[in-house]
């Protein structure tokens, strides 16, 4: 088994001090899959995620926020923005998984390992907002310090996780960027066509 983990449980750099709920949940599972690995002879590895992104992500993250405030034109209002990114490109993560299932098909892993899916890239939340807008060649209305930062807002991810062996994040942030926002290109010209072809 792939078990997927979050950063969000190690609050301060803990071995665990869980961010919200959320990363309780994740704990409470790692627990129950370490009981059946150690009771039915399972192999497991546990992934931890950062934050992910790329094209097509229906989740109200930071990207799909800044470009419904530049549809809009309404202001984005966001914490004052000093909390660290630590932002990995999809296909850098879907390669971590491919070499974690690879690992435990190859018979690599006897009990439980664990790995942290890290970009190695930790940007102030301004910061990003500021590549994003480079790369795109837009600009964004954002209110810094117009809402504050939540109850336990991680200011500095995790940094105790070891990589999976052999994988190595390969997209900046920049190029991640770049890579989303023409696939967004794309689909919304596909979308248009559509629109075209079925109103004739």
């Amino acid at each position: 088994i792939v078990n997927t983990g979050t950063f969000s449980q190690h609050y301060g750099d803990s071995d665990y001090d869980p961010t919200n709920l959320y990363a309780s949940t994740k704990q409470a599972f790692e627990s129950i899959l370490f009981y059946y690995i150690r009771v039915k002879g399972f192999s497991g590895i546990t992934l931890v995620l950062f934050d992910t992104y790329g094209p097509r992500d229906p989740r109200p993250k930071v990207f799909n926020q800044l470009r419904k405030t530049q549809r809009t034109g309404e202001p984005l209002a966001m914490s004052p923005g000093e909390q660290l990114l630590d932002l990995v490109y999809i296909e850098d993560v879907t390669d971590a998984y491919v070499l974690c299932a690879g690992r435990l098909m190859a018979g690599k892993v006897k009990d439980h390992e664990r790995y942290a899916a890290s970009s190695g890239e930790r940007h102030p939340l301004k910061e990003v907002v500021e590549i994003y807008c480079r790369v795109t060649g837009t600009s964004a209305p954002v209110e810094w310090g117009g809402r504050p930062y939540r109850s336990r807002e991680v200011m500095e991810p995790w940094t105790l996780g070891d990589p999976v062996p052999g994988w190595i994040p390969k997209v900046p942030l920049s190029e991640g960027i770049r890579l989303m926002e023409e696939s967004e290109l794309v689909r919304d010209d596909g979308s248009r066509q559509k629109r075209k072809d079925r109103d004739g």
